[in-house]
């Protein structure tokens, strides 16, 4: 999917739009996915700046299949 204006609008309308409510949202630390991520079961986020791939903490979390 290519999106041409990367909005939190237009994240919060696909992420609603692909998943589901129940879904445990993994992303990036991208301020795109906040106020979105607070409308799944969950949300977890990495930390790409720092070259952080999987969660120290919880190696479940990951963006490694995006």
């Amino acid at each position: 999917m290519v999106v041409d204006n990367l909005t939190t609008t237009a994240v919060a309308e696909i992420l609603n739009h692909n998943l589901a409510r129940e879904a445990h949202l993994m992303t990036d630390d991208g301020k795109f996915y906040i106020k979105s991520g607070k409308t799944f079961g969950a949300h977890s986020t990495v930390n790409h700046k720092a070259e952080e791939y999987v969660s120290p903490e919880n190696p479940t979390i990951h963006s490694n299949t995006v």
